[in-house]
């Protein structure tokens, strides 16, 4: 049996697989010979106004070096929530709570964008705000990314608030302005049935319970009748 060869392959240990030997008196004493050297940096970013969340920014060449070249160095925007607006594309959704007065009878109010502007919303006297109505501004969005002069809408929903309980006086009073009822007060079932507010979770819990009740008494189920 003659004698066998074995080839394999591994990291050299003198260059480290750089392909480069430098001696101890020709190193660079910043790099130790890496030819890299780690450093902080300050970078200018110009961010473009309407960039959305996620939007990615590219420094070309100033991430990390390998060998000769430099890598590019990627930011990511992250968009912080705001307290009032919400940002929906180039719009923005802005929330406004109205008293019934200010819903029913016209209002007039006053908010400050985000750029510190103040901005009057209003509604002449007599026109009514529905709940869950939206009103749009246009022009009072996000800036769009590459157009300058171009910006997307505002768009303002309405909340109105209402009271918890009204007094007899104060019933009379809407009652006199307001149309009547279109429901009727005579008593048309020899068992009227009253409704009055509960909270849906004790609702809930009670229709539980009594769930559990018939599970326990474990009554069986009515077949159907053989014919």
């Amino acid at each position: 049996m003659g004698m066998m060869y074995q080839q394999f392959q591994t990291t050299c240990d003198m260059c480290h697989g750089t392909g480069e030997c430098i001696a101890e008196k020709d190193k660079c004493p910043d790099c130790s010979g890496n030819k890299v050297v780690e450093k902080q940096t300050t970078a200018e970013v110009n961010v473009e106004k309407g960039l959305s969340n996620g939007s990615k920014i590219r420094l070309a060449g100033q991430g990390d070096m390998r060998g000769n070249k430099a890598f590019d160095l990627v930011l990511v925007v992250n968009e912080e929530k705001h307290a009032r607006f919400t940002r929906q594309g180039p719009n923005l959704l802005l929330s406004v709570d109205l008293t019934i007065e200010e819903a029913l009878c016209g209002f007039q109010t006053q908010f400050e964008h985000l750029d510190h502007r103040q901005l009057v919303l209003r509604r002449p006297r007599g026109e009514v705000t529905r709940p869950g109505e939206i009103m749009c501004v246009r022009g009072e969005g996000m800036p769009v990314v590459g157009s300058p002069s171009a910006f997307g809408d505002l768009l303002v929903a309405f909340h109105v608030q209402f009271p918890v309980s009204l007094s007899v006086h104060q019933c009379e009073d809407i009652a006199k302005s307001l149309p009547g009822p279109n429901t009727s007060h005579s008593t048309v079932s020899e068992y009227p049935c009253y409704v009055s507010k509960q909270e849906l979770s004790v609702v809930k819990e009670e229709i539980q319970k009594s769930e559990e009740a018939e599970e326990e008494d474990g009554a069986p189920n009515v077949g159907c009748a053989a014919q």
